[in-house]
């Protein structure tokens, strides 16, 4: 496995049974699986990294979020615009998402204040980071 084990002090989580657990997402109670791997293709636009699912990818963001941070989690496609140096997949991280967050800072104030119907496309993605930001921060 490319990360290290979830759980702290070498102790195990039992995937099987957290991805049973019950959620209330959108409205509806669902296995916490469906909701890791909907948040995941939300994200990444693919349901498992380099070897986790998307129930060992929440659980390890839930459980060790100081690893989780760091993992490449988040499509961005439009990552050179932001300064970024561009990779295979596309992938970044949470550490990479919140540096295009500081420094749109200000840019993001100001198109909360705006409709969303008078976005420019560029504007529409950076909101888009935004939000997938603001989840994840919950999550951890």
């Amino acid at each position: 496995m490319p990360y290290p084990s979830h759980g702290s002090e070498g102790t195990k989580i039992n995937v099987g049974a957290w991805s049973s657990l019950p959620i209330l997402h959108e409205g509806r109670v669902k296995p916490l699986d469906s909701f890791a791997r909907v948040t995941l293709k939300s994200f990444a636009q693919t349901d498992s990294l380099r070897g986790l699912s998307a129930s060992e990818w929440l659980a390890l963001s839930v459980f060790d979020p100081a690893t989780a941070v760091y993992i490449p989690a988040f499509k961005i496609r439009d990552a050179e615009s932001y300064g970024l140096s561009k990779t295979k997949n596309r992938l970044y991280s949470y550490t990479d998402l919140g540096k295009i967050i500081r420094d749109n800072q200000d840019n993001i104030q100001k198109l909360i204040q705006i409709d969303e119907k008078e976005w420019a496309s560029s504007q529409f993605n950076l909101m888009s980071h935004y939000q997938h930001y603001i989840l994840y921060t919950q999550i951890l």
